[in-house]
């Protein structure tokens, strides 16, 4: 019985040391997370590459959002009753549309922008300061990165709607995306 307490009293003393070094190393990754983090928002040529990246991907993206969303919502039929019979407007055509414009500029836009975000920080030649003779060392990747994911995106969607209207579209958009990304990094090596 006495070397039953001490195995257990031996394996608590284990489990807590245990938990202890785990707590530990939990608060050094929350820290590093933390500096990378704080390193990251005191870098203003990230705002530039975000600001300049997102535009042509939220475009892009809200484009054919509204045009996924209009295809997508009549399936749905949440409004298949309405009908605005003055202007002949489709309510669940509207709303669709509406709806997949929003949600396609916001997924575009933060998908350009992120992509933009970390190709002008993961640059060997690390600009400090932003200025009027190194601006276009930022400005030129961002919307280079950008513009060849939003052509990725709009040519997806062409051929994924060929195929399927709506959720092609979105589907088609996503697999244009992800074939640029991975024939620029076949291409840079």
């Amino acid at each position: 019985m006495k070397l039953l307490i001490m195995l257990i009293r031996l394996s608590m003393d284990a489990i807590i040391g245990r938990l202890i070094i785990i707590e530990i190393l939990g608060l050094t990754a929350i820290m590093d997370i933390k500096n990378s983090v704080l390193s990251l928002i005191k870098n203003p040529k990230l705002y530039l590459a975000a600001a300049v990246g997102t535009i042509p991907g939220a475009i892009t993206g809200g484009v054919i959002g509204a045009l996924s969303g209009s295809y997508i919502a009549p399936l749905f039929g949440f409004f298949s009753g309405y009908k605005d019979h003055k202007f002949g407007i489709d309510v669940d055509l509207f709303i669709g549309g509406i709806c997949g414009l929003i949600i396609g500029a916001i997924l575009g836009g933060v998908l350009t922008g992120s992509f933009a975000i970390f190709k002008i920080n993961k640059n060997k030649k690390q600009i400090q300061a932003v200025s009027q003779d190194n601006i276009f060392e930022i400005l030129l990747p961002a919307l280079g990165i950008s513009i060849e994911l939003s052509i990725g995106m709009a040519i997806g969607a062409v051929i994924g709607s060929l195929k399927l209207l709506g959720i092609g579209t979105a589907l088609g958009a996503l697999t244009g995306t992800l074939l640029i990304l991975i024939t620029a990094q076949i291409i840079k090596k």
